[in-house]
Formats: C-alpha cells, structure tokens, sequence
C-alpha cells in the first residue's frame, strides 16, 4: 500500500485509524439500507442478465436491494431457458 504521508507507526495509532474505517463503513451501510427501501406499494423491481466466468450464467436479481433470486450456470442463453429457470420465482 502506497501512502502519501505518515499515518501513524505505534499499534494504538493503527488500531484507532481502523476503528475510525469500521465506523465508517458501517454509517455507510446503514444509509444505504435506510436509501434502497421500497416506498409503500412500488413492489420489487427484478432484472435478469447474462454474465460470462468460464460458461454463461443466467441471473435473476432485485435491482434495488442486489439480492439474487437465482443464478444458474447454461449454455443455452434462449428465452424459454430464461422462463425456464424463474419459474419457481
């Protein structure tokens, strides 16, 4: 890790400048949990895609929240294979 200026050498130094990263990150997700809640009757808002690792990977996810609702590893990337797969949904 390159740093542009000193930070601090002792351990109680290292300790605190990583309790201050941990605060920070946790207010983060707070906030982004208190933003990405659904107003009163909008529903869920789900998107599917296609990734590509070593073979396609059908992906069906609620877009506000990230959560994956399926996700499937498939060489055939037609629409009755996307039916297919998100029927249980």
């Amino acid at each position: 890790m390159r740093l542009e200026r000193h930070v601090g050498c002792s351990a109680t130094a290292l300790r605190s400048k990583k309790q201050k990263m941990r605060e920070a990150i946790l207010a983060y997700r707070r906030a982004q949990e208190e933003h990405c809640q659904p107003s009163s009757g909008q529903g869920i808002g789900v998107g599917g895609d296609e990734t590509f690792f070593d073979l396609p990977i059908l992906v069906l996810m609620e877009l506000s929240s990230g959560y994956i609702f399926t996700e499937v590893s498939c060489s055939n990337r037609t629409y009755s294979t996307w039916v297919e797969q998100i029927q249980s949904w």
